[in-house]
């Protein structure tokens, strides 16, 4: 009998001489199924192409492994830095020093967070790889350079071709009267490079040597951060845990998505909620799919009765509608997912769709499939239409 409804359903779909306005809704219900599972492939694997996008540009300026303290205070590293280095699985130890200050160039002016580095920074973040204009360097002899940011240099209007210096204010406790007004300390010195990564980085940060920073915040001995650049195949869990054990737990140790933990669970959260809007949008777009299976129970009543005649039980009736509503269902979901795949593998590694800017670090929109996110939606498509067909033909059914 199951063979037989299968029969029938495909029959009463793919007839010629089916009522043309039957076939029309039929194929457009078909559609309404698709049109929601192209856009979901499609703009799940755009957030996975952001989130790609997101990796590739912190794995640039944050390092492997970041220790700090837990209360996020500086500390002296005098301790842990040379246990660090006894490890086999350690490549390259930096030390840093990072916190605000006002910058000033001419007569502008901004906020800028200032990162002092020491001489194996650039081993351990790839600086020279973002430099746009001119040369990485935190000093020569006795004067000190500055990298800064190019939404920085854009917004204080730095030109490293010219001889003017950046001045850097920070607030400081000393008393000049005895008003208890505050008072500043500047330090001035040279922009040589301007380094462009990414749009939060690039208005934000200024790079320079690690001693200039320790005198501009008066933190002589200390550090804000260590960076650890782990050897090639090297597991970073592991290194992680061999760091924990050595340093204590006063200190944290975080990867790079530790690092930007609250980046990524936004970019996470995003794309749940666009999953569930566009489900939520797929079901609306059913309805057109319970107009179809009404509209041909409605024209089959003639077919019912002489099936019911012939000794056709309700549960086969049943069966040979939900069939129909089944392959209506999955030609949807089959033309769907063949379309939002070949879609999303073009822009992959074709990159048709261009972002039509020379400015930005990549020429195309960012895609990236991810075959799991097919069969999730196809298999939330797949269930919400099942319900939906068989409450429909239960509903109508019971009426004739």
């Amino acid at each position: 009998m199951r063979k037989l409804a299968h029969f029938f359903a495909k029959r009463y779909l793919l007839s010629k001489k089916s009522h043309t306005l039957i076939n029309v809704i039929s194929v457009l219900s078909s559609l309404s199924v698709a049109i929601p599972v192209v856009a979901l492939i499609v703009l799940l694997s755009i957030f996975n192409g952001i989130s790609s996008l997101m990796e590739q540009l912190n794995s640039k300026f944050d390092a492997d492994l970041k220790i700090s303290t837990v209360t996020g205070k500086p500390f002296n590293a005098d301790s842990i830095y040379p246990q660090l280095l006894q490890l086999t699985t350690v490549d390259v130890v930096t030390r840093y020093l990072e916190d605000n200050a006002l910058a000033k160039y001419d007569d502008a002016q901004t906020l800028v967070t200032v990162r002092g580095v020491d001489s194996l920074y650039k081993y351990v973040v790839p600086i020279d790889d973002m430099i746009r204009v001119g040369r990485f360097s935190t000093g020569y002899g006795d004067i000190e350079y500055v990298s800064v940011g190019m939404g920085v240099a854009y917004g204080l209007g730095v030109n490293v071709n010219l001889s003017r210096r950046l001045a850097l204010y920070v607030p400081t406790t000393a008393r000049t009267s005895f008003l208890p007004t505050p008072s500043y300390r500047e330090k001035e010195l040279l922009p040589t490079s301007i380094f462009m990564l990414d749009a939060e980085t690039d208005e934000r940060y200024v790079v320079t040597s690690l001693k200039f920073a320790q005198q501009l915040f008066n933190r002589e001995g200390y550090i804000s951060a260590i960076g650890v650049r782990v050897n090639e195949g090297g597991d970073i869990d592991d290194v992680k845990r061999d760091i924990s054990s050595i340093i204590g737990s006063e200190y944290s140790v975080d990867t790079r998505y530790e690092q930007r933990k609250a980046l990524y669970e936004i970019i996470e959260n995003e794309k749940r909620v666009v999953f569930f809007i566009s489900i939520l949008v797929m079901v609306i777009a059913s309805f057109s799919l319970i107009g179809s299976l009404v509209m041909l129970i409605t024209d089959k009543k003639t077919q019912i009765g002489t099936l019911m005649v012939l000794g056709a039980r309700d549960g086969f009736i049943q069966r040979l509608f939900f069939m129909q509503g089944f392959y209506i269902s999955l030609s949807g979901i089959v033309f769907g997912v063949v379309v939002g795949v070949a879609i999303t593998l073009l822009q992959q590694y074709l990159g048709f769709v261009s972002i039509g800017s020379e400015t930005l670090l990549v020429d195309s929109y960012p895609v990236i499939l991810k075959w799991q996110d097919v069969v999730s939606v196809v298999v939330s498509v797949a269930v919400i239409n099942l319900g939906i067909i068989y409450i429909t033909i239960r509903a109508s059914l019971s009426k004739i």
